[in-house]
């Protein structure tokens, strides 16, 4: 069925229906407690610093369009080249740094 997926963390199946009636199943299924984790598509937590790493590493997201259109018009072989130089120029910079790629297409 399109539009429907399942939690891998806590199994509950998500899709079908209005987001009104996704929300009263979530909050039935956990017991009427209302975490906002399977409330909400994001939630945010502020943690005390006990829970925060000592030595904060600059990080750096890439998002790379893989669709057809990208790859036949060469974009994303561009886009991939311009990554790739950026990493380099980041260990320039410096040696410890994280880094995280997503790719998707259409």
């Amino acid at each position: 069925t399109t539009g429907w997926w399942k939690c891998h963390l806590c199994g509950f199946p998500n899709g079908e229906g209005s987001s009104s009636e996704r929300n009263k199943a979530q909050y039935d299924a956990v017991g009427g407690n209302g975490e906002p984790e399977l409330l909400y598509g994001t939630c945010e937590y502020q943690v005390s610093g006990a829970y925060a790493p000592m030595i904060v590493l600059p990080a750096h997201v890439f998002v790379i369009d893989l669709s057809i259109h990208a790859l036949s018009t060469g974009a994303a072989v561009s886009v991939i080249r311009s990554v790739m130089q950026a990493l380099d120029i980041l260990e320039q910079c410096s040696p410890r740094y994280l880094v995280g790629i997503c790719t998707f297409d259409s």
